[in-house]
């Protein structure tokens, strides 16, 4: 699902094109970061899945992919219109992308810190 990617690109692309200082709220309709944080996190666990399996000459079917993705969001219960409409909110507000970003890296670390050990 190169659609993810690219939305990814283009919020780390937003992250160089503006800073924004002020508290931004976050309207109804948009997940929170704590929701974002998560819903991102698996989103790159899944990536990292398909690469590693694509690196080793499996799982180069599309189709399967997508069901990769179909089973994320239906796993986590988050629309995927939804979870696209927040990170075009997000990508426009690059601060509080910037602090989701941050903790989803921090979460990544963790997980890979437990896994190597």
């Amino acid at each position: 699902m190169r659609l993810i990617i690219i939305i990814l690109f283009s919020i780390l692309f937003s992250f160089s094109c503006s800073k924004k200082k002020k508290e931004v709220k976050i309207p109804d309709d948009i997940m929170p970061k704590d929701s974002m944080v998560m819903v991102i996190k698996e989103v790159h666990l899944v990536e990292a899945a398909i690469f590693m399996q694509q690196q080793q000459g499996l799982n180069q079917d599309k189709r399967l992919v997508k069901q990769y993705y179909n089973h994320l969001f239906t796993t986590l219960d988050v629309d995927l219109n939804h979870f696209k409409k927040s990170v075009k909110f997000y990508s426009f507000n690059p601060i509080e992308m910037e602090k989701i970003y941050g903790e989803v890296v921090e979460e990544l670390s963790l997980l890979e810190s437990e896994v190597g050990n």
